[in-house]
């Protein structure tokens, strides 16, 4: 049987020979294995639970749309081509608020056979700052959903210039299906 007071006695002997690293060492070691039965082992335990539980299927109680609906509501957030006017208007209008003015304004309708998503090309010339002309295409994305860019070329004849030159390609697009709606309806006695 081993005496406590022998252990006692071996154990203040070893100490006295470490230096204040080693102490340190050891008292970390014994502070090792409780920290990791009570801090470390749950948390994996809750983590392994968790990414089980993420790995299974969720059951939603939400009834299936169908691609139909889907593609509905996806055309639903383009303005019909009825609005073209109004909708070139406006993206006239954001530029006349950001004080920047269209040049050489080329207009194209550009459609596909079957397509159910009109496309309508605005191309013009802005000469303004660099930051005018970020500023009025960022407001455009920002407040029409139907607009994106699809090309810009800026230029500069001086490069310590403020203004430069800037060539704009928009494209504005249109749901087709409610104009097909609208035109069978007005069709239909």
């Amino acid at each position: 049987m081993i005496n406590i007071n022998t252990l006692q006695w071996v154990l203040l002997r070893l100490i006295e020979r470490l230096s204040w690293q080693g102490c340190a060492g050891t008292l970390m070691l014994v502070a090792a294995l409780p920290a990791y039965l009570w801090i470390i082992k749950p948390l994996h335990n809750e983590l392994a639970a968790s990414m089980q539980l993420a790995s299974q299927p969720q059951v939603t109680n939400q009834t299936k749309i169908s691609d139909a609906d889907q593609l509905n509501a996806f055309l639903k957030a383009f303005p019909s081509q009825a609005n073209r006017a109004q909708s070139v208007q406006a993206v006239m209008d954001i530029a006349a608020e950001e004080r920047v003015l269209p040049d050489d304004v080329v207009y194209k309708t550009v459609q596909k056979v079957d397509d159910a998503i009109a496309h309508y090309q605005i191309e013009f010339t802005l000469v303004a700052s660099y930051r005018e002309i970020q500023h009025f295409l960022s407001t455009l994305l920002h407040r029409l959903n139907y607009v994106s860019i699809d090309s810009v070329l800026l230029s500069r004849e001086v490069v310590q210039d403020e203004v430069i030159e800037a060539r704009i390609r928009l494209v504005l697009h249109f749901n087709l299906l409610d104009n097909q709606a609208q035109t069978q309806q007005g069709a239909q006695p």
